[in-house]
């Protein structure tokens, strides 16, 4: 090679170029000169390196790792060479080797806090949390300045499920070198993660003033815009960053997240789509993006994506939930139970020492004692109930745990033996088991009319899954039946007529907790019609309007008052006490409104009623259809895909004209 250097002298003077120009930056000439180097001495220490750290530099870590490893064979007591070769391997996912080269570096440099940090997240990568841990604190005690440290305890805190430690940790690298731009990304996201997204804001905020534009600050602000319930400023930040950062998937699959929650699944739709272009197998995008398009009545292309989302779902509890609705909502009941009983929620519960619970129930079940324990809120336990009736019509005698406010009105249900208070033990029992539990436990005993290949995991149902469900197999089984106190139906009777002439109509129009109330990831599903859309529908009914809806804002009834041109007369207090809103929704003669705990209790009572159904549905008015086999005679009314009512509203009208005429 011509210029090659020949003299030992000549090839030191040529590393020490190499190296200088490698400072500098100049990586393709350091690069050139290593080669002409090794052309002349193939096993030249510092040549080899500093071709492995340019291969390193240049994105190809596997040839990096043979040309360092290389040289810290030739040169073993070169911290820096294994100092480097540990970082690749780290990279390249090979941690056991990483550490051990962390493990040599640290005993050639013993003050270099870097390598035992390595040490400890080599531990934290392969699933070793604890050890992680304690290597990092050891190491933050011997160098309390290392903001690092702290940033990556933070982290592996963070990973063990202790989300406020975490943060006190994050604040203590921040303070040491505020610099450190994911450390006020990570802090926000332990503050989002302990509930308080105004605070998860302002760290993200912290993270865009160390570095303008920083698109993962950007989305998190959204993200945590979407926990406070402001949707529109959250779409606001995702299109332009959208536009700032098409290559971005987090942006789209935020957008998607906004839209989803407006109620605008088919903007939703192309968003979750673009995000999965850009990474197919993104777990959250796969998930929200099968949640939307079984709303859409979509299913095979649903499942493909929830499916996709367990390859990489950190929680499949919570993905399970999600896949088991989904198949609940489109009729797919053997395989939905079973997702579904693989909640977070139960999953937790179970592992209480103190309630001994199990998934499972006895094979026979007659003469056996079955202690159910209550869970979710009262309409899920209403609905829920009527699976413990079906362990009371096969022979066992039912203890049943109710909660608080729902226990007076079960005191007369004929399938339940006892009612043991809140907080006292549990009774001894063949099998303690949590009410939604049921529905799969008792799917899996021999005595379950589903044939037992039904109970497969819900892969082997994808090619066979049904673009229309019409036959739901086993049958749902009927709702508990409540019979109300006398008195108190006598005595509504009367507050009733003093109201005005039949017929009389309740409505509500809100359930749950609105967004903007909400605090946390977990959404709770909202539901709510705008007061306007459903005054359009009822005004020209006639008869007398009944309100019961729950904690009414202040005006709410008197501007639904308004825009009905007639009296609203309110009788949301009965929601106080069940008992008297189970006697009144005996005597309504319809009722129209979101699904909540009343729409249960009107089931209960033998009566029907009128469900407008936002989107995304709950999954007991099932993904598509005028009716849901859970509450036969309910009508349904559900909102677009695009959002709007009118459509639904206006059949709603028709209907309760051709019920009750006009007036």
């Amino acid at each position: 090679m011509v210029g090659a250097p020949q003299h030992p002298d000549q090839i030191d003077a040529t590393v020490r170029q190499a190296i200088a120009l490698h400072q500098r930056g100049q990586i393709g000439d350091a690069e050139s000169l290593c080669q002409q180097v090794l052309a002349v001495e193939p096993d030249q220490p510092d040549a080899l390196y500093l071709l492995g750290l340019a291969a390193f530099q240049g994105g190809n870590p596997s040839h990096a790792a043979g040309l360092i490893r290389r040289a810290a064979s030739l040169r073993p007591r070169n911290w820096r060479f294994q100092g480097n070769l540990a970082i690749v391997l780290f990279q390249l996912g090979n941690y056991a080797e990483a550490m051990a080269a962390y493990r040599q570096a640290a005993m050639l440099k013993p003050d270099e806090p870097q390598f035992p940090m390595g040490i400890a997240n080599c531990h934290a990568c392969s699933g070793n949390h604890p050890e992680a841990e304690a290597r990092l604190r050891a190491l933050v005690q011997g160098f309390p300045r290392y903001a690092l440290g702290w940033f990556n305890l933070a982290n592996t805190v963070r990973d063990q499920g202790r989300p406020e430690e975490a943060a006190n940790f994050y604040r203590q690298a921040i303070q040491l070198d505020p610099g450190i731009v994911d450390a006020h990304v990570n802090l926000g996201n332990a503050l989002q993660e302990m509930d308080r997204p105004e605070d998860a804001i302002r760290a993200y905020s912290d993270a865009l003033g160390v570095r303008p534009g920083y698109a993962l600050a950007r989305v998190n602000v959204a993200s945590a815009f979407i926990d406070l319930g402001r949707l529109a400023e959250a779409e606001e930040i995702c299109r332009k960053l959208t536009s700032d950062e098409p290559g971005y998937m987090e942006a789209y699959a935020c957008l998607g997240d906004a839209l989803r929650h407006q109620g605008r699944l088919l903007e939703a739709l192309p968003s979750y789509r673009t995000a999965l272009e850009l990474d197919p197998l993104d777990a959250d995008a796969n998930q929200n993006c099968g949640f939307v398009l079984a709303d859409l009545g979509s299913y095979r292309e649903a499942l493909r994506c929830l499916l996709r989302a367990f390859q990489r779902k950190r929680d499949p509890a919570a993905l399970h939930l999600t896949l088991g609705t989904v198949l609940l909502a489109a009729g797919q009941l053997a395989d939905g139970w079973r997702d579904y009983s693989l909640r977070p929620n139960g999953e937790r519960l179970r592992k209480l020492p103190q309630l001994k619970l199990s998934p499972h129930l006895p094979p026979a079940l007659a003469g056996k004692h079955i202690c159910v324990h209550w869970e979710q809120g009262l309409g899920d336990e209403i609905f829920f109930l009527r699976w413990a009736r079906e362990l009371y019509l096969r022979g066992a005698r039912i203890s049943y745990r109710a909660s608080d406010k729902l226990g007076g009105l079960l005191r007369g249900a004929n399938f339940i033996h006892e009612l043991p208070a809140m907080h006292a033990p549990l009774p001894e029992a063949d099998a303690s088991i949590l009410l939604c539990d049921l529905p799969y436990a008792l799917m899996a005993l021999p005595s379950s009319p589903l044939p037992r290949e039904s109970l497969e995991p819900v892969k082997s149902a994808l090619p066979q899954f049904a673009q229309r469900v019409a036959i739901f197999f086993p049958p749902p089984p009927p709702t508990i039946r409540l019979l109300p106190d006398a008195a108190r139906v006598r005595k509504l009777a009367e507050k009733l007529r003093a109201s005005g002439d039949p017929p009389y109509i309740g409505v509500t129009w809100r359930s749950g907790t609105p967004l903007a109330e909400q605090t946390g990831r977990a959404l709770v599903l909202f539901k709510e019609i705008p007061l306007e859309k459903l005054a359009r529908a009822i005004a020209p009914v006639s008869g007398t309007v009944i309100s019961i809806q729950r904690n009414p804002k202040a005006t709410e009834n008197s501007v639904l008052s308004g825009l009905v041109g007639k009296p609203v007369h309110d009788l949301s207090e009965l929601n106080a006490d069940l008992e008297d809103m189970l006697a009144l929704l005996v005597l309504l003669d319809d009722y129209v409104g979101v699904s909540n705990t009343n729409t249960h209790l009107r089931a209960a009572v033998g009566k029907t009623a009128r469900v407008l159904v936002p989107r995304p549905a709950d999954w007991r008015w099932m993904a598509t259809g005028d009716e849901s086999p859970w509450f036969p005679g309910f009508r349904i009314y559900r909102q677009g895909p695009d959002g709007d009512w009118e459509t639904a509203l206006g059949r709603l009208r028709g209907d309760l004209l051709a019920a009750f005429g006009g007036g």
